[in-house]
């Protein structure tokens, strides 16, 4: 293909981070073409694990696991097919969802405190959705950063 620049279907790119692939030398429907069909096993292996959790009769929060991860696959194959501004917010969000969801899956039959901990949790991925759709130019090192800080302050102390 000549180095030509392709035109996108979604206009031009808003998002504030690129990654590692050339922008629409596949199609000029996705930007990223690879980043975002690795996203498709994501899905199908999050639906195999909901329907084996659902046939099992698990506890709801492993479904919501499950449905979790489908959310985040979505909102990332949607970034990368775009290279939006707000499809980059639907990537970034439900990743930080995601760490509090695994947090409270993990720790949440140790929890003696088993009705503010998940309230602190939805309060805090409520707010930090808000706050994220404001910021413009947030790095991927922040996004991460907040999602990690609610997993230290959580941490129980170790019995000797």
């Amino acid at each position: 293909m000549a180095e030509t620049m392709v035109s996108s279907f979604w206009g031009p790119v808003t998002s504030t981070t690129e990654w590692c692939e050339k922008n629409y030398t596949h199609s000029s429907y996705i930007a990223e073409f690879y980043n975002t069909i690795s996203n498709v096993p994501c899905i199908l292996l999050a639906l195999i694990g909901l329907i084996n959790a659902l046939r099992q009769r698990f506890e709801k929060r492993f479904s919501i696991l499950h449905l979790s991860n489908m959310v985040l696959a979505i909102g990332s194959m949607l970034f990368h097919a775009t290279l939006q501004h707000v499809q980059q917010q639907s990537d970034e969000t439900p990743m930080v969802w995601e760490m509090l969801l695994y947090i409270y899956v993990l720790y949440s039959p140790d929890w003696h405190y088993r009705s503010t901990m998940p309230t602190f949790m939805f309060f805090y991925g409520a707010a930090f959705a808000i706050f994220h759709s404001q910021q413009l130019e947030w790095s991927p090192r922040v996004v991460y950063f907040l999602g990690f800080f609610p997993y230290v302050k959580i941490q129980k102390p170790k019995t000797q």
